[in-house]
This record gives C-alpha cells, structure tokens and sequence, in this order.
C-alpha cells in the first residue's frame, strides 16, 4: 500500500488486513473521554453513511443543459402557429424561454437569407444580444435605432441638451413615416420597457409580407411611465412556466406575491434557501456584507466569472456601484460614460457588477442581490425583486437593510 496525496499508509486498512479495522480505529481514536463528533464520524464510516457536495462547475453544466432542453417548448411550436396575422405576441415570465425562441428564430430565418432585426429599450441586453445573434442581424436599442436613422438624414442631436431624447423621438416620427420598409423579420425583445408610439415606428419597417415577433413579461415592468397596450392584428400566446430559476426561488417569489399572477416552476432543481445578510445604514455595511455574500458562493465553488452582483437601487443612487472593488474582488462595471463608437467603457474586474435595470434580460449562475432597501413592499419595489431574483440560475445571495428584512419576514412568516 502506498501513500497518498491525503494520507498515510499508516491510516489505510486494504482488504489484508479487514480483520484489524477496528484495533486500527482504536488505535488512531485520540485519548481520553469519548468525542461526539468523533462517534459520529466513526458510526458514518462504518455505515457507509457519506456527505457528498456537489462540485459547482458540474452542477451548472448539468443545470444549464437541462433547464435549455426544457424551455424549448417556445422554441417548437410557437413557430408552428399558422395565422393570418403578421404579429404574434409572446407573453412569457421571466425564465419560460424567450430569450432562446429569439435566438432560435433569428438564426433560422438568417439561414433562409432574410432580412433580420432585434429591437429592446436596454443597452447592456443589445449589446449581449448582438455578440451571439447572427452578423447580419441588426441589433439595436429603440434610440440608437432613432439616432441611426435621424443622422442618415442629417440630423444632429445635441445630447447636452435636457430634450435631446424627446426631440431625437420626434424626428423618428417624422422620418418613419416615409422610410424604406426594408425588414422581412424583427424581434421586439423586453416590451413592456416600450412605449406604444415606439413599437408602432419599429413595425413600420415591416415588408408588406414581413413578420414579427413580440416579446414580453408585463410582471418585469419597472418603469412607473410604462402601460400594456395591443397591438393591431397580433395573436397573443402566454407562458407562465419558468424554466431557468431553482424551485426555491420561485417559492420565495409566489410567497412574497411578487408577481399578479401565480408562478409555475418547471426547473428539476431545488436550490438552497440563502438567509439574508442584513445591513445597517451605518458606514460600510452594506459593502462589507456584499463582499461577506461574494465569498460565501465563492466557498461553495463559484468562480468569480460565475458571480454578478446586482444591486437594486439605479446606478446613480448605487454605493456598491461607486466602488472598484468589494473586498478583495475587483468590480467590472459600467462607467457611465462611452467612446466613440457609442460602446460603453467598462472598468475591468473579475466580477460583473450593475444595476437590475441595466441586468435586466440577462443570466448569471450565482446572483448577489444587494442594497435591497425599501420602505414598504411597493409594487415598483416587488417588480425590482422579481427581476432581480429571477437572474439566478443555480444559487442567489441577498443582502437586505434591517427594515426591509422585517417586512420580508413578516411576509414569510404570514405565508
């Protein structure tokens, strides 16, 4: 018997020498009166009694892979709906798999040689969105779409100015009314962040026997100026089944009423329930308890890569967002500012930081929800904690202000 990287062959029974198991057991028990814990584990190994973690990387794998088998029932058969209307209207929850039904069909109809085009209201969802959908596909927020086509026709917004977003919309109108309808397919991602006027000057870049597609979670609304509106002609489908999030999260979402309407968990895994880190409004609190939630999912296996910390409040407003660094992990996140291409400047880290707006759309295996901090359970607020909380694919921490922590665990606890 030879040694190994753990132990000694002093502390290796083969199957020679059975017979001694317990003279060895014995012999290694340390003196004096009987250990707990060491009973414990003696009893655990003579009974084959074994506490197995799993490995994160394989967890993820494992999870990713199967919840995306799963979520594939948009990705079937809404393409198989024959209808006169060219608009079909997709009303999933977080989770149910739009973001692949767009993927999906844009690739497709990319094979087919079609003119293509993705719309959404948010930068940081464009621009993931365009580093994985087709070349040919034009990808676009609404007002980039505006400022591209208002400087094609020589106009010049001066963003400096108070009304330079207001004046850029109004030129849209103008030009849109005339403009060459040049899209055989366009995918509106994220609509309940539109405005009705909005959507109306996409779709007019519709061929006559173009199409489109619609995507939307009204529940994912946090804009206080936003409301629902049809859409002429449009054939409505709704999803309620989330794929994506651990059952645990989407036990905590229907007990808090997050959402108007009950949500149906269709993930295989369970998850772990995270206790809250609570903060004081005093000094640092807040940092030192996110970097404590950084390290617990560091502790479970998450690489930093694997980890985004989300904070609830907008990035104006954001501490954690003001930092370079939480602990000794250093913060990748948006500056604000952008070059000249219009692409936005990041300040480099290991960890994706940013504000739920801005997160909005996108995934992340372990999610750090920070600066949850709210007076009352306000709809807006129950909105920000849907969206947030939704983000998790395998594991969630939360780092919550001490009076929000006590409305959460009155809610629970009435639950």
């Amino acid at each position: 018997v030879s040694e190994t990287v753990q132990w000694s062959k002093e502390q290796i029974v083969d199957v020679s020498e059975i017979d001694r198991l317990c003279t060895k057991v014995q012999e290694f028990l340390p003196p004096g009166l009987a250990d707990e814990s060491n009973q414990r584990s003696i009893i655990d190994f003579l009974s084959d009694d074994l506490c197995i973690e799993p490995d994160v990387t394989a967890l993820i794998g494992s999870i990713e892979s199967s919840t995306s088998r799963m979520a594939d029932g948009l990705t079937t058969w809404v393409p198989r709906i024959r209808a006169e209307s060219r608009v079909v209207r997709v009303v999933g929850t977080a989770g149910s798999g739009k973001t692949q039904l767009a993927l999906n069909r844009l690739r497709a109809e990319d094979k087919l040689g079609v003119s293509t085009a993705y719309f959404c209201f948010n930068r940081p969802l464009a621009d993931h969105i365009s580093r994985i959908a087709p070349s040919r596909t034009c990808v676009e927020t609404f007002h980039e779409f505006a400022l591209r086509l208002s400087r094609e026709c020589g106009y010049k917004v001066d963003f400096s100015q108070s009304n330079a977003f207001t004046d850029l919309e109004r030129k849209l109108f103008e030009i849109i009314e005339s403009y060459e309808q040049s899209r055989d397919f366009i995918i509106i991602d994220e609509m309940q962040d539109l405005r009705p006027e909005w959507v109306e000057a996409i779709l007019r870049l519709l061929k006559p026997d173009g199409h489109a597609l619609l995507l939307e979670d009204p529940e994912q609304n946090m804009y206080s100026d936003r409301e629902q509106f049809d859409v002429d002609g449009e054939i409505e489908i709704r999803s309620p089944e989330n794929f994506r999030s651990p059952r645990i999260i989407v036990d905590l979402i229907n007990a808090l009423k997050l959402t108007t309407v009950t949500v149906t968990s269709a993930n295989p895994y369970v998850g772990r329930f995270a206790e809250p880190l609570v903060y004081t409004t005093e000094g640092n609190d807040v940092i030192n308890k996110t970097s404590l939630a950084i390290q617990r999912c560091i502790s479970m296996g998450f690489q930093p890569q694997q980890i985004a910390v989300i904070t609830l409040k907008g990035r104006e407003r954001s501490s954690i967002l003001k930092e370079d660094s939480v602990g000794p992990w250093h913060l990748k996140r948006f500056t604000g500012w952008f070059d000249r291409d219009g692409s936005p400047i990041w300040k480099t880290g290991e960890i994706i930081a940013d504000s739920v707006f801005r997160f909005k759309g996108q995934a992340a295996a372990a999610v750090i929800l920070t600066e949850i901090d709210f007076p009352e359970l306000s709809e807006n607020f129950k909105r920000r904690l849907f969206v947030g909380l939704t983000r998790a694919r395998v594991h969630w921490e939360w780092v919550v202000s001490e009076r929000s922590y006590s409305l959460i665990k009155a809610m629970l606890a009435n639950d």
